[in-house]
This record gives structure tokens, sequence and C-alpha cells, in this order.
């Protein structure tokens, strides 16, 4: 599973609830989050390979937030989740 989640047709959601809480709960990150993917995947197509890159980009902008030793792997390992 990835951090973010195609809803519908052009909108990714962010899975926040697998996220450490004290992101997870910050709307103003959340906001800020949302802006930053927004310009990054418009206009891209609606592939696999694009929520990839936006789970990617989530990781990287956490990470370069937060300087928390082991955070990184503790986001990338969401991956490797599997839903029902």
């Amino acid at each position: 599973m990835r951090l973010v989640t195609p809803t519908a047709e052009g909108t990714l959601e962010l899975n926040w609830m697998f996220l450490p809480t004290f992101i997870g709960m910050n709307n103003q990150l959340r906001l800020d989050l949302d802006k930053e993917l927004t310009s990054l995947i418009e206009g891209l197509p609606w592939t696999e390979s694009t929520f990839d890159l936006a789970h990617d980009k989530v990781v990287d902008a956490l990470v370069t937030r937060f300087k928390i030793p082991g955070l990184r792997d503790y986001l990338e390992a969401v991956k490797y989740v599997e839903s029902g």
C-alpha cells in the first residue's frame, strides 16, 4: 500500500491513518502536502508509476520536515502492507 490512494479520477488522498499520529493529525501539514503533490502530479497519466511517484514525494517531504532517525524506513515499510 502507498501513502497515497487514488479515490477518484484525478484525485489522490493521503493515507493519514498509516502515518504516525503527530503527522496524520496535523491538518496544516496535510494541506501543505496536498499543495506540493498537486503541482508535481498535475497532468501526469493516472498510472501506477504516478502513484509511486506521489508516494515517494510524500516520504521525501516528511523526512525533510521531520529529522527523525528511522522515519524513512518506517514510511517506506507501508508499501509492504497489503490491504484486503
